[in-house]
C-alpha cells in the first residue's frame, strides 16, 4: 500500500491511465470492448467469475465491466463477491448484457453495480458511460486520500494505518506471507518542544516524517503517523531478519537528519528508539502456526501492542536503537 505523500494530485490522477477489467464469456464481445476502451488506460480481461476474482487479486482495476450470463459464477454473484471483501468493495461495477428488462437491471444495482449497458453497445455512449465511472473513482480516491492523511505530516494518519493494517493482516494469514510493524517514537520529544517552542516541534516531525517516507524503497511499505510524536510503518511479506534492517535504516536516516537537539539526554540530535514485531510463517510438524501468535486468537491489536512492548524496552535500553520483540 503507497502513502499518501507518494499519491499524485486529483488532477495527475485523471490524467493518468486507468485499470480496466473486462469480463465476458464471449471472446468476441472481449476484443470489441477492448478496441473501445483500449484509449483510457491499460485493459485487462476474464472470461469468467472466478477468473475475475482471479485477475482483481493479482492487480486492482480502477473499473470492472462485467457480463451477467456467464457459465459457473454468473456476473450477480461475482460482483456479490467484490462488494463481500473489504479489500474490494469500493470498486465500480458496471454490467454489460443482452438483458433489457426491468428486473434484471434492479438486480444488477441491488447487487452493487455503478451502471448497467445493454448490448449490443453503442461505442458513444460505452466510452461517455466508463468516463463518467473513471472520473468518479479518481474523485472518491482523492477524497479518501484526503481524508486519510495527517494534516501536519502529510503522510497516513491514524485512520489509513488502522485500515491498512487491517487488510494486510488479512492478506498475511490468507497467503502465508510473513507480515512485520515498525513502533517509532521520537526520543525527548517534549523536551524538544521545551527548548526550542512548538512551531520548531512542528517541523521536527514533519522532517522526521519525510525521513522515514524517503527510508521506505518498497511501494508497499507503509508509514504513518500513529499519534503525537509516534510513528508506525507496516512491512508485508517482511520476517522478522529484514525488518531489523529496515528498522535500523530508518533508525539511522532520522539521525542523519543532523537535527539539533540541545535537551536530549541520549544525542546532540534527534534520534528514534524502534519496536518491531512480526507475524511470520513456521512449519511445526503437522500443525501450521504463525509465530510468536496463533492466528486463530491474534488480532492486529496483538502485534501492536507487541512492537509497543519492544519500544519500550527501546526505550529502557537507553534510546536511539531497534528491539524486536
Amino acid at each position: 500500500m503507497i502513502s499518501p505523500l507518494q499519491e499524485c494530485s486529483r488532477d495527475d490522477r485523471l490524467s493518468n491511465p486507468g485499470y480496466i477489467l473486462l469480463v465476458d464469456d464471449d471472446p468476441l464481445v472481449l476484443h470489441v470492448l477492448n478496441v473501445h476502451l483500449k484509449e483510457f488506460g491499460e485493459v485487462f480481461t476474464a472470461t469468467c467469475g472466478k477468473g475475475a476474482l482471479l485477475q482483481v487479486s493479482r492487480k486492482t482495476p480502477d473499473l470492472i465491466l462485467l457480463d451477467v450470463d456467464m457459465p459457473g459464477m454468473d456476473g450477480y454473484a461475482t460482483c456479490r463477491r467484490l462488494k463481500e471483501n473489504p479489500e474490494t468493495a469500493e470498486l465500480p461495477v458496471v454490467f454489460i448484457t443482452s438483458y433489457d428488462d426491468v428486473e434484471s437491471e434492479t438486480r444488477a444495482f441491488d447487487v452493487g453495480g455503478a451502471d448497467f449497458i445493454k448490448k449490443p453497445v453503442n461505442p458513444p455512449v460505452l466510452k461517455a458511460r466508463v468516463r463518467t465511472q473513471l472520473a468518479l473513482k479518481h474523485r472518491t480516491d482523492e477524497l479518501r486520500r484526503l481524508n486519510n492523511l495527517d494534516g501536519l505530516t502529510l503522510i497516513a494518519n491514524r485512520r489509513a494505518f488502522d485500515e491498512a493494517l487491517a487488510m494486510e493482516w488479512r492478506r498475511s494469514l490468507r497467503n502465508q506471507a510473513p507480515l512485520s510493524l515498525l513502533m517509532l517514537d521520537i526520543d525527548h520529544f517534549k523536551a524538544f518542544n521545551d527548548t526550542y517552542g512548538h512551531l520548531k516541534g512542528d517541523d521536527c516531525l514533519r522532517q522526521v516524517a519525510q525521513a522515514l517516507h524517503h527510508g521506505l524503497k518498497r511501494a508497499g511499505d507503509f508509514v504513518a503517523r500513529y499519534g503525537g510524536e509516534e510513528f508506525t510503518v507496516i512491512l508485508p511479506n517482511t520476517g522478522v531478519e529484514q525488518a531489523h534492517i529496515l528498522a535500523q535504516q530508518l533508525c539511522d536516516a532520522v539521525r542523519n537528519r543532523a537535527i539539533p537537539h540541545a535537551g536530549s539526554l541520549t544525542a546532540e540530535v534527534v534520534t528514534v528508539s524502534i519496536g518491531h514485531a512480526s507475524l511470520c510463517q513456521e512449519n511445526t510438524g503437522e500443525c501450521r502456526v504463525f509465530s510468536p501468535m496463533c492466528p486463530d486468537h491474534a488480532s492486529p491489536d496483538a502485534l501492536i501492542e507487541m512492537a509497543d512492548q519492544a519500544l519500550y524496552q527501546a526505550k529502557q535500553q537507553g534510546r536511539n536503537r531497534v528491539c524486536q520483540e
